[in-house]
């Protein structure tokens, strides 16, 4: 067989005191490993000779913390020593034998589980440390995404207290617990939803409780939001919804000026991208908001779960934070060993029951008079067992770890974790050692952390400079053989603070000049078509804009709306609005009862509904226009088109307008307003609330508009248009369009 003991990763200093810890450590019964001479690690690189051999060490810190501290002495040091080694420029070995000064990336810190990670990466980013953190779980249960489902929820069923109260309490509305209170008091025996209505006068209260102006308001605000966002639900698709819950509410703007605010910003778009990839892989009947919740729950039910995005993700120089097991295979010039204080899983002690893999089973025994636990002996034995394969796995991942090292490895240990209050478990491990100076296997066994397989070996080292610094107790051992070509560097204390400002900026490599010289040769290259002096999109909008030479009107923000008395523009939008929603047999019998239902589902604001004068719709359903609607049998509303400019061209009164764009694949939309079959032909009616002189103006203004509606809308029905119609809401009667 072939002895693979050939290690071409580490310098000689890191693998003898790999070599003398697990020497020490393992053994058939502790490892399964009898780690001899056979196992093992020789050097098989030659980074030895280029480096300096103080850069080629294995660095123990032994730290004692103040007891008043409040930062973690072990967090504090990792970053020290970091930003020290930047700015000596420690030297990094190539490949090609050369060096370089070491950068971010030459750095990994090894710790036990994911929420260590966080932890440490959290601390690194605060410092000014770039990180590359493992991925995270738990984003379902992330508050910021928390939120954003609870308001998904509420959206499906606005009946759910606990996910109304939520997105109640949260940065989207402002309420306070007080708020809730006293909105609550309103309907008692009632969901927290219906007493929100109660409070704006939706429904009459059960309760006479006095609200202030203010309270209302925010009621009003909450209800208003939660019914547009509900219509929309309806009609959108998942990530568009969620783009318009962040865009309504604002939410992703809070929740970047929190802690942590990149990652809850960058969660927060990342569920955009969950949400557009469960629409494209399910079918049509499962899509939407109930079906994605569905979706959640299950997820959640079943322990699974999406993954977070990493803190500095995309960042390539930065110091990686990855837990023992996934370090496997990898290597760093400077590796950290970080928490090995961490207790070992002391699980199967607390259970009733524990299995072997052989298909045992010890039980314990409980007394439930005197309420006593006793272990039975198949209890105590397969409990040993278990706890034995557990250890030997946390050594061989020990060994993993410190193997990962290239050329300094870097030890930081607590020593008021092993000197605690009630007990020295240094003096205890001097009085375990035998006289041959090993370490009984059952010492091994029972170690409590990594940590204390770390002093074990030290104890039994008892180097003359670590003796005197802690008070180690005498030496009453041979020296291990493993530990004669041992050089173990000690550290006593934190490094001295680096202020950001005296750390150097990385180098930027150059570019490879080809790969530059073919890149600028792509982006000089001017297309020489006709077509792109041309959209490929256009609005009827737009260019009757263009033709007015007028500026667009920007819609104002929904908090300004309620600042004062609407403008004229707005005014317009909010009759426009009434037209589009409004059901005309129903607004002919009572105008003001059909704003009114338009207010309640959410598709006018109250400034809006107050702004829609009754006498506007009238003066309509008195026109004759509208008498001739009545009598036909196919009534187009809002009729949206989208229609390529070379289809349009072939109509004479759409030509000369579209005379930049005959022949181009260019597409023209918009929406028609209204329009209505008479026998073989159509009649085309398109809605103004412009203020201005005469008929013969707005009919002058709006000519090429109509025109571009009559040959979209016989494209799109292949019925010849014979009528058009403007309807001015200033003038109250309908204006007749001709070519």
């Amino acid at each position: 067989h072939i002895v693979l003991n050939r290690n071409f990763r580490s310098v000689p200093a890191v693998l003898d005191f790999v070599n003398f810890v697990c020497g020490s450590l393992m053994s058939d019964t502790c490892g399964d490993v009898a780690y001899t001479d056979a196992e093992a690690l020789y050097p098989g690189t030659d980074i030895t000779e280029i480096l300096p051999e103080e850069q080629q060490k294995v660095t123990v810190a032994v730290l004692t913390p103040e007891d008043d501290a409040d930062t973690d002495v072990q967090i504090a040091y990792v970053i020290g020593k970091i930003q020290e080694m930047i700015v000596a420029g420690v030297p990094v070995a190539q490949k090609d034998h050369t060096t370089r000064p070491c950068q971010y990336r030459d750095f990994c810190i090894l710790l036990r589980t994911n929420p260590m990670c966080t932890s440490f990466a959290h601390a690194l980013e605060q410092a000014g440390i770039p990180v590359q953190s493992p991925d995270e779980t738990g984003y379902l249960k992330a508050r910021e995404v928390g939120l954003l489902l609870d308001m998904l929820r509420v959206l499906d069923n606005p009946t759910l207290d606990t996910s109304l109260a939520a997105i109640m309490l949260s940065p989207m509305f402002w309420f306070t617990p007080e708020d809730l209170m006293r909105i609550r008091m309103l309907g008692k025996k009632t969901s927290l939803y219906s007493a929100v209505c109660m409070a704006i006068g939706v429904t009459e209260s059960a309760e006479p409780v006095q609200l202030d102006d203010v309270l209302v308001q925010k009621c009003r605000q909450l209800y208003d939001t939660l019914q547009k966002l509900r219509q929309s639900s309806g009609m959108m698709t998942l990530e568009a919804l969620i783009r318009r819950i962040y865009d309504t509410t604002d939410f992703l703007s809070v929740m970047q000026l929190t802690k942590d605010g990149d990652r809850k910003r960058a969660n927060l778009h990342l569920l955009l991208q969950y949400a557009k990839q469960y629409e494209e892989n399910t079918d049509a009947a499962h899509n939407g908001v109930s079906g994605f919740l569905r979706y959640i729950d299950w997820l959640l039910d079943s322990g699974n779960d999406f993954q977070q995005t990493s803190l500095t993700a995309g960042v390539e120089n930065a110091v990686a934070v990855k837990t023992m097991h996934r370090s496997k295979g990898l290597e760093y010039p400077f590796v950290f060993l970080g928490k090995l204080e961490s207790p070992f899983s002391t699980e199967d002690s607390r259970k009733n029951a524990v299995f072997s893999e052989k298909g045992l089973v010890g039980f314990c025994i409980k007394n439930p008079e005197n309420y006593t636990r006793a272990k039975t002996m198949p209890f105590a034995v397969l409990e040993q067992e278990n706890r034995n394969a557990s250890r030997s796995e946390e050594l061989r991942l020990l060994y993993v770890a410190m193997t990962r090292a290239k050329q300094q490895l870097f030890l930081p240990l607590n020593l008021k974790k092993v000197r605690t209050r009630t007990t020295d478990y240094l003096a205890q491990y001097s009085t375990l050692i035998l006289p041959d100076g090993t370490l009984p296997p059952l010492t091994v066994q029972n170690a409590g952390s990594m940590a204390h397989w770390v002093w074990m070996c030290l104890v039994l080292r008892h180097d003359a400079v670590l003796a005197r610094e802690i008070n180690l107790p005498p030496q009453c051992w041979n020296t291990p053989a493993w530990s004669e070509k041992l050089q173990i560097h000690y550290e006593f204390s934190l490094p001295p603070v680096t202020k950001s400002d005296t750390l150097p900026e990385q180098a930027v490599i150059q570019p490879d000049a080809d790969t530059l010289k073919d890149l600028k040769k792509i982006t000089a290259f001017q297309y020489t078509s006709p077509d792109c002096g041309r959209h490929s999109l256009l609005s009827v909008s737009a260019l009757q804009e263009a033709h007015q030479k007028r500026a667009p009107v920007w819609k104002r923000p929904d908090f300004r709306l309620q600042e004062g008395h609407l403008t004229g523009a707005e005014r317009g939008t909010a009759i426009h609005t009434f037209f589009q929603y409004a059901d005309f047999r129903k607004a002919q019998a009572d105008v003001p009862a059909e704003i009114q239902r338009l207010q309640t589902y959410g598709f006018l604001t109250p400034e809006q509904a107050a702004a829609v004068k009754p006498e506007i719709p009238a003066a309509f359903f008195r026109d004759d226009l509208y008498r001739r609607l009545c009598r036909s049998k196919r009534v187009l509303r809002e009729q949206k088109f989208l229609v390529q400019c070379r289809d349009l061209s072939a109509y004479p009164e759409t030509a000369a307008i579209l005379r930049r764009y005959e022949n181009s694949d260019s597409i023209l939309k918009g929406i028609i307003d209204l329009a209505f079959q008479e026998g073989d032909h159509f009649v085309l009616v398109d809605y103004k609330t412009d203020t201005v002189s005469s008929p013969d103006v707005l009919v002058d203004s709006y000519r090429e508009q109509l025109m571009l509606y009559c040959g979209a809308l016989q494209c799109i029905t292949g019925m010849p248009v014979k009528e058009c119609y403007l309807y001015s809401t200033h003038f109250q009667k309908s204006i007749e369009v001709k070519p």
